[in-house]
């Protein structure tokens, strides 16, 4: 049996796109054409770093988020989120910091006065700048204010709280994203591609938001990536792809185990060997990507990922 492996490594090969790239062999890959009914590769290991972008306009478009408040006339708030992997709670950090930023004094400094009017005495908006935000009522604790004083003793420094912009939370029971502004002046408008593509929300919610404490329609993809596909088109064409056709470049759909930005190490127990189109020719580089479970590529967010592929045939 004869075996060759590859080390494939992104920092060390020709970038093609966001999650494409190529290595160039030197000398050339040369398998005999005898071996053409057994030559084989496989994934033996891969690593990367679970830091992959699930807001990207380029890829997903889904990074904008549109606000309309209403102080006797209507004011849009626009905010255009860059590629990155954001939580729940960089979602609602990122709109109050755009609302503080942009909207001082026009959305800003009137929601904030308007808060400390509201039953059971907030102190305010809650400063993304400051540790304010730490001390900011949840989802819940929002949209019942007017009814139920929150428990806040011995939560917050002198038991003082406030209110975020806009509240962002996960449901447990419903496995949805529930959301809640600290005004009902202030309402999610349409052409908010983030709350319908990455949070859950149907169009029809966002054509009429009917505030409060709005439950998403479906379940959220902030986790837009669960599993990574590794492809290698050079050497693999024997695999039915995502879409059921045959003729695909998978070796593997590694499952995303470690947490958001920690190292995820998958190393193969059984190897899956995909036939090889190698043998009988000659290839001078390889290309390699990676791609989500749906089949979609991948914004590793300038970062690296690295696997051994495995090469085998006899004669």
């Amino acid at each position: 049996m004869n075996t060759i492996s590859f080390h494939l490594n992104s920092t060390d090969s020709i970038k093609i796109d966001e999650s494409r790239y190529r290595l160039n062999l030197t000398p050339a890959l040369r398998i005999p054409h005898e071996a053409d009914k057994t030559c084989t590769v496989y994934l033996h290991n891969l690593m990367f770093n679970n830091n992959l972008a699930n807001v990207d306009e380029a890829l997903y478009k889904n990074d904008k988020v549109a606000l309309n408040f209403d102080s006797g006339g209507v004011l849009s708030v626009n905010i255009t989120f860059p590629a990155g992997a954001y939580s729940l709670q960089d979602v609602e950090r990122k709109i109050a910091q755009v609302i503080y930023d942009n909207y001082k004094t026009a959305v800003w400094d009137p929601m904030d006065t308007a808060v400390k009017k509201l039953a059971n005495t907030p102190e305010g908006l809650a400063n993304p700048y400051t540790s304010t935000w730490e001390q900011s009522l949840t989802a819940s604790e929002v949209a019942n204010l007017s009814r139920i004083p929150p428990d806040v003793t011995g939560r917050f420094p002198s038991n003082k709280f406030y209110l975020k912009p806009i509240t962002i939370a996960p449901d447990l029971i419903s496995n949805r994203v529930v959301c809640v502004a600290a005004l009902p002046s202030l309402t999610v408008a349409k052409d908010s591609t983030l709350f319908t593509s990455l949070l859950g929300y149907s169009a029809a919610q966002i054509n009429a938001w009917s505030g409060g404490l709005v439950t998403a329609a479906s379940a959220a993809r902030v986790d837009k990536t669960r599993s990574v596909a590794f492809h290698v088109p050079s050497l693999a064409t024997g695999t039915y792809g995502t879409g059921g056709a045959l003729g695909g470049s998978q070796l593997a759909l590694v499952p995303i185990t470690a947490k958001l930005g920690e190292t995820q190490n998958w190393e193969v127990s059984v190897p899956i060997e995909v036939p090889c189109r190698a043998a009988g020719s000659t290839i001078g580089h390889i290309d390699f990507y990676l791609a989500n479970e749906d089949g979609l590529p991948i914004n590793l967010l300038q970062d690296r990922f690295e696997g051994v592929v495995v090469v085998k045939w006899k004669i």
